[in-house]
């Protein structure tokens, strides 16, 4: 029986593991489930770009035939010794032909199945963990910690070296699919090629998609009472009536956060402790002291207030989207005026 964690996958697929026959690779980043086919298939003397070993199969049509998958297994290869079936698990159920493959398993053929999130209940999941030649392999999108590593592991490769703070940023913009987090490192290393060391800026420059940066600025600049959104970010926005939408969820988040980290601090917890419990892992660099001074101003009345009124907004969009652009841009520039008068007052 052999049920592998998500934590435990990286070394268990780059290992020979010579007495498992059949693989599950399962999970909700199909990214990742690729990547893991692809280094078992490597681990077993195995190449994808090999047709002569590698045997695709639908898995419903293994389920219209059944007899089909221990037919490809045992069959005698014309041009390559060794083999692998690639089954991409569908709708219809594969057991059946599976509990036959695990019996009588083929000694020079592995049976990879890529699968999507599957419960452990799930039929596919129990069979390949209570086999004792199967192996189930989580494959869920990547934590920080993981990033992290990876981050460090693809970037020595090449000579480099990152920034503690860099590093925060750069997990915090990937880790929904394992190939476009490889994709966006590779981007980074092109960009930094010959530096020896990855900066704030050159993540911000190579990784960060530009669109969420105006974003971020607009947002950071309003509850700070600058009116910044009003010139080129601004108009650049407000030009796509898809961005307005999101930017009067950003800045609603961004209302929601602030005011999370007042109710701590008027509970008693110290404005950095606050800060750091709430946004932790998603404010870095200059923008958290910018979070921790708006923070220390804005009060949760206030707070209050803004929220209520980019509520109000939103739904008003949402009624009169030929009118979001007006309708947001006002609402925004009310919270920066609101800012303003506060401070004129204290």
């Amino acid at each position: 029986m052999v049920a592998v964690t998500h934590r435990e996958a990286d070394s268990f697929v780059a290992s020979k593991n010579p007495s498992i026959d059949v693989f599950l690779v399962f999970g909700s980043d199909s990214g990742l489930i690729s990547e893991r086919a692809q280094i078992i298939l490597k681990s077993a003397g195995l190449s994808l770009g090999n047709p002569d070993q590698i045997i695709r199969i639908d898995g419903d049509e293994i389920a219209n035939n059944p007899g089909l998958l221990f037919e490809e297994a045992h069959g005698i290869g014309l041009f390559a010794d060794k083999r692998a079936i690639l089954i991409r698990a569908g709708g219809k159920q594969i057991i059946s032909p599976l509990e036959t493959m695990l019996e009588a398993p083929a000694p020079d053929c592995k049976i990879i199945i890529m699968a999507g999130p599957l419960r452990k209940d799930a039929p596919l999941r129990a069979l390949a963990t209570r086999a004792k030649n199967a192996a189930a392999i989580e494959c869920y999108p990547d934590q920080t910690g993981d990033l992290e590593r990876l981050i460090d592991s693809e970037l020595n490769r090449v000579g480099l070296n990152i920034d503690p703070p860099a590093r925060l940023i750069l997990a915090s913009l990937l880790g929904d699919d394992r190939l476009s987090t490889r994709a966006e490192l590779e981007k980074l290393i092109l960009y930094t090629h010959g530096t020896g060391i990855v900066t704030e800026s050159d993540v911000i420059n190579a990784v960060a998609d530009a669109s969420v940066l105006a974003l971020d600025n607009i947002v950071f600049s309003t509850f700070s009472g600058v009116v910044t959104f009003l010139g080129d970010e601004g108009a650049h926005i407000y030009s796509r009536t898809s961005e307005t939408f999101a930017l009067i969820s950003a800045a609603t988040r961004h209302c929601q956060l602030l005011n999370q980290i007042r109710i701590d601090v008027e509970s008693g917890t110290a404005l950095e402790n606050a800060v750091e419990r709430n946004a932790g892992r998603i404010v870095f660099g200059a923008r958290r002291k910018t979070l921790s001074d708006q923070a220390s101003f804005w009060k949760s009345d206030s707070l209050t207030q803004c929220y209520s009124d980019l509520v109000r907004s939103t739904l008003e969009t949402r009624r009169e989207p030929n009118l979001s652009n007006a309708i947001v841009m006002n609402t925004l520039l009310g919270i920066a005026r609101r800012y303003q008068t506060l401070r004129r007052a204290t």
